[in-house]
């Protein structure tokens, strides 16, 4: 299959692996977007003045490219929601494991129904930002994890996992599925399609940041009214959410059994709410949130 990548990486060494399983074309950085008909990957050291700044002129673009764009290792450790411009926090962060777990979600990777995988992973990714679609078995944080800000947006595939190069500790097959599964499904996503969970109908225009925010806060501080959520946000993640978006968002709530309307408020399902936000790759950060209410309470 076809891909893109930039000039500056068709001499690294991950690119020997790369070429066995697909046909990347390269092209100089001044030729993206427009000279692009094909997947855009990203690998190894793929930017002239680092991984930063690679970041910040990705941002400009990645959302609105006629494909998705994969970013896979090496990463920098630390936040790279602001880098990437993203309304809520997305950290990277190393982890030492070779047990994934694939969530219902990767199905689109057409991994053969296979539940974990063996891939040696070096990154993982947590936050609010992003849907998870396989997990560290011993986090549950997220190694691959779809960013897509809104539903028209182009995702953003983040893979923390060692695809292209080998390992001792990685089964060859699963590293060789698990890329060829994701170069598979960036090379045939169609912007029609929705990527994400499908919203109830009548909350079309909320994206998916601020409906994860609003999960977190419902499942880790069990923030049930629009002003408790909206003060939180603020408070906690430096995200302001209008009135009207947190109003669907608890539509939404509702829509997906997640909580019962009781007049203006909310009575919160929090035994659905975990086992939600554990599906979208939430998990870690709502029981971090859940230990510092409950050492603000003692």
């Amino acid at each position: 299959m076809r891909i893109n990548c930039l000039s500056t990486q068709e001499d690294l060494f991950e690119t020997r692996l790369l070429r066995r399983v697909s046909q990347p074309v390269f092209l100089a950085i001044e030729a993206i977007p427009s000279g692009l008909d094909a997947p855009l990957v990203l690998y190894g050291n793929w930017h002239l003045q680092g991984f930063a700044h690679g970041l910040r002129w990705l941002s400009g673009l990645a959302f609105h490219l006629p494909h998705p764009c994969l970013l896979l290792p090496p990463f920098d450790v630390g936040s790279v929601g602001e880098s990437l411009g993203l309304m809520t926090a997305l950290n990277v962060q190393n982890v030492n494991t070779n047990h994934l777990l694939v969530l219902p979600e990767a199905e689109a990777f057409n991994l053969a129904e296979k539940t974990e995988l063996q891939v040696q992973t070096d990154y993982a990714f947590s936050g609010p930002t992003g849907k998870a679609w396989l997990t560290a078995a011993e986090t549950k944080l997220a190694v691959v994890d779809l960013i897509q800000p809104k539903n028209t947006s182009t995702p953003l595939l983040l893979c923390g996992a060692r695809l292209l190069s080998a390992s001792g500790l990685s089964n060859n097959d699963d590293r060789l599925a698990l890329l060829v599964g994701i170069l598979t499904w960036a090379a045939s996503w169609n912007k029609t399609v929705d990527q994400i969970i499908d919203p109830p109908s009548k909350s079309p225009k909320l994206d998916e940041a601020t409906w994860h925010v609003v999960c977190i806060l419902a499942a880790g501080a069990r923030a049930s009214t629009v002003n408790e959520t909206i003060s939180l946000a603020r408070s906690l993640f430096g995200v302001e959410i209008s009135l009207g978006d947190v109003q669907l968002a608890h539509d939404r709530l509702v829509g997906y059994d997640l909580a019962q309307r009781i007049d203006e408020n909310l009575l919160l399902n929090l035994a659905a709410l975990e086992t939600y936000t554990q599906r979208l790759g939430l998990w870690a950060y709502v029981r971090a949130l859940r230990r510092d209410f409950e050492r603000m309470g003692s």
